[in-house]
């Protein structure tokens, strides 16, 4: 089986790009966008409109299902249920959120259960979906990535996704997705490959590590060039 596989995008071009080789689901990362519209320095930071903005406007380009991260990197951001809310309403097919605290913590149990009460709430009667994003395996290990997942089944969200993971920690995942088929895997380091992860037969692959490179690589060079050729040429 090859695992659907879901690939960040930062712009039209891209957008177009992805849907014309038969991607249907794109991933619309905050820092993929942050670099598109100010530029690759690891400092600068969207605020919740400016994305919900940006993500408004890709809606009218492409067709594709787009899928918009709700987290607390953003700025004048208050709950994540407060953020979900907006991108739905901007266009999101499914908004991914993680398992974090304002200050980058994992969430207890009981705030998780909270929080998701709460964007489910927000989201009740909208065509929107839910991924929720367990990063923080070195904290909680597979025993607490089981009991989030089992939280998270309870709740009825539409999948989970594991991030931060290494190629020692997949192995130790092969039971627990082979278990649940509605477990994706993040493929956001150099580190991990499509082999590695498909071998694990997850219920979808979230790109974020080749498209980001990409684009920042595209918004260097490309930025670089145009204006040397209509200014300096």
């Amino acid at each position: 089986m090859t695992s659907h596989i879901i690939l960040a995008t930062s712009n039209a071009p891209m957008a177009e790009y992805f849907e014309s080789q038969g991607f249907d689901t794109l991933y619309l990362g905050q820092r993929s966008v942050a670099a598109q519209l100010l530029g690759t320095g690891s400092d600068k930071v969207l605020s919740l409109p400016e994305y919900a903005q940006y993500l408004k406007c890709m809606r009218t380009t492409t067709d594709v299902k787009l899928l918009a991260e709700a987290s607390y990197a953003l700025t004048e951001a208050d709950s994540i249920a407060d953020m979900v809310s907006m991108l739905a309403d901007c266009g999101a097919n499914k908004v991914l959120i993680d398992d974090s605290d304002r200050h980058g913590h994992a969430l207890t149990l009981a705030n998780l259960s909270q929080t998701l009460d709460d964007v489910l709430q927000r989201i009740a009667g909208l065509d929107t979906g839910i991924i929720l994003n367990l990063c923080h395996y070195d904290d909680y290990g597979i025993a607490g990535i089981k009991e989030r997942v089992a939280l998270a089944h309870q709740a009825q969200i539409d999948s989970i996704a594991l991030s931060r993971l290494t190629t020692a920690t997949l192995s130790a995942l092969a039971p627990l997705l082979k278990e649940n088929t509605d477990i994706g895997l993040t493929l956001d380091t150099k580190d991990l490959n499509f082999s590695l992860i498909q071998a694990l037969k997850p219920a979808f692959v979230l790109d974020t590590y080749h498209p980001q490179e990409a684009s920042n690589q595209w918004v260097q060079k490309t930025g670089a060039s145009v204006i040397t050729k209509l200014f300096m040429s």
